[in-house]
């Protein structure tokens, strides 16, 4: 893992998934505690952040699942048709397993016992495509990372700037958010407002925060 004073990689770069399937727990385990994440199909998480255009440059905003309803948002996509209560969950786990677990469209289409493709040789399946294209689109709207990035997220998204970057602000701030939470508690046992000790506290946890990246990168390079 590249430290954060290693000057021949960008900080940016510890932020950018493993491929394949082990981006999914490599994701749990990054996840500082309290968190906001979109759970998708009662199993796998998503960093809930996303992207805002400021004096036309495209910068990570942080998003409160709490303010994203799934109803407006399936009626939006999905109309004027109907669909069953279960089609938009299976369509954003499809979009997971394809974009973030990297498994091919014939295997996604077993997970969600489709029938509609012939055999190993032929990997394309009309009804993946039904459900992968609004899922990505349902993920995207509600702010779900990767694809609140990029609704069709690119083939090499796991290594692009723009990806991590928005991953490293949601890191960093819950991770901070927490440490001054943590020293708050401390502060009021002893007696001290914890308010008025939170902008100090907020200038603190950022170098903690670096400092812990910077130590657990030391330990986990390899001996020289």
């Amino acid at each position: 893992m590249v430290g954060v004073t290693d000057t021949s990689e960008p900080f940016w770069r510890l932020f950018c998934p493993p491929p394949g399937a082990s981006a999914v727990e490599w994701l749990r385990l990054i996840t500082p505690a309290d968190a906001p994440v979109f759970v998708i199909d009662e199993t796998w998480i998503a960093p809930a952040v996303g992207e805002t255009v400021v004096d036309g440059r495209s910068l990570p905003t942080l998003i409160d699942p709490r303010a994203r309803e799934l109803a407006p948002l399936v009626h939006s996509v999905y109309h004027p048709k109907r669909v069953r209560p279960s089609t938009p969950h299976r369509a954003m786990a499809v979009a997971y397993w394809i974009d973030m677990v990297g498994v091919e469209r014939h295997e996604a289409a077993q997970y969600a016992n489709l029938n509609d493709w012939q055999h190993p040789f032929d990997k394309r399946s009309k009804g993946i495509e039904r459900l992968l294209i609004p899922g990505r689109q349902l993920l995207h709207e509600l702010g779900a990372w990767p694809w609140s990035i990029a609704q069709h997220p690119p083939q090499d998204w796991r290594g692009t700037e723009r990806f991590a970057l928005a991953l490293s602000h949601w890191h960093r701030t819950w991770w901070t958010t927490n440490y001054v939470k943590a020293q708050q508690a401390a502060a009021a046992v002893a007696g001290p407002p914890p308010g008025f000790l939170t902008p100090t506290l907020q200038t603190e946890a950022q170098a903690r925060y670096f400092e812990a990246i910077e130590h657990w990168s030391h330990r986990a390079r390899p001996a020289a």
